[in-house]
C-alpha cells in the first residue's frame, strides 16, 4: 500500500477524496513475458506516483510502459484501502507484499532486491544501498501458558468449583446449625448439597444464559424438595 504518499497531516480519514487504484506491467526476465505484477493506490497524479516507483522499487527497471488505472473514484482512506486489497486479491500481482502473503507466486521484497542487485552487477552498476525494512509492530510479551491440555484445564476448573462450592455450603450449614439447630448436619444435608453441586457442573456449561438460569433453578428446587421429603 502507498499510504505514506496519500495521507495529509490533519486530513480527516473519513472524508471522501479522489483516489486511484493503479497497476504496473512488469517484465519477467526469465520468461520474457509481461504481467500486471504490481497494484497500488494514490491520491496523487498517476504519473507522479509512477515516477516515485521508478526511483524506489527494486523492480523499477522491469516496468513496461506507463502505470494504468485499475479503478478510480472518490473514497475515504478505508474505502481506498479496501479497493486496493480487492484488486490485489483479484489480479494476484507477484510484487505486492501487503494483502498478498497467501499468493504462492509472490516474490518477497528481499528476493526482489537480490534479483535487482544481480541485474545491476551484470550491467556494471554499483551496488545499491537498500533502505531498512519497515519496522513491524512491537513484540507482544510471551504469555506463560499452562502445560495442561484444554480438557484437563476444564476438569481442573470444575474440581476447583466443586471444592469452593462445598466449602461455602459447609460454612453456611455450620452457621445455620449453630444459630437455629434446625439443620441436619451431616445427616441428609451434605449428600443433597453434594448432588446439587455435581449437577451444576453440566448446567453451567449451557451457553444460553436463559437456559442456564432455568437449569440452575430446577436443580435448586429439586434439592430443596429432596431435603424436605427426606426430613
Amino acid at each position: 500500500m502507498t499510504q505514506a504518499f496519500r495521507r495529509v497531516p490533519g486530513q480527516r480519514a473519513d472524508v471522501r477524496r479522489p483516489g486511484i487504484v493503479y497497476g504496473l506491467n512488469i517484465l519477467d526476465p526469465v520468461t520474457g513475458q509481461v504481467h500486471a505484477d504490481y497494484v497500488g493506490q494514490t491520491r496523487q497524479q498517476l504519473l507522479s506516483r509512477e515516477r516515485q516507483h521508478r526511483d524506489e522499487r527494486p523492480f523499477a527497471d522491469l516496468i513496461v510502459g506507463d502505470a494504468f488505472v485499475v479503478e478510480q473514484g472518490s473514497w475515504t482512506d478505508a474505502e481506498l484501502d479496501e479497493r486496493e486489497m480487492f484488486h490485489i486479491a483479484r489480479l494476484r500481482p507477484r510484487m505486492n507484499h501487503d494483502g498478498n502473503l497467501d499468493n504462492p507466486a509472490r516474490i518477497p521484497i528481499w528476493r526482489q532486491r537480490q534479483d535487482r542487485d544481480v541485474r545491476d552487477r551484470a550491467k556494471g552498476l554499483p551496488a545499491r544501498q537498500w533502505p531498512d525494512p519497515r519496522p513491524g509492530p512491537a513484540p507482544v510479551p510471551a504469555v506463560r501458558r499452562s502445560r495442561l491440555s484444554p480438557r484437563w484445564r476444564r476438569r481442573r476448573s470444575w474440581a476447583a468449583g466443586l471444592v469452593a462450592g462445598w466449602l461455602v455450603a459447609t460454612v453456611l450449614l455450620w452457621w445455620a446449625d449453630v444459630t437455629t439447630a434446625a439443620v441436619d448436619v451431616p445427616g441428609r444435608t451434605y449428600p443433597i448439597v453434594g448432588a446439587g453441586l455435581v449437577a451444576l457442573v453440566p448446567a453451567l456449561r449451557v451457553r444460553r444464559m436463559r437456559d442456564r438460569r432455568w437449569a440452575v433453578a430446577v436443580i435448586t428446587v429439586a434439592c430443596a424438595a429432596l431435603w424436605l421429603v427426606t426430613g
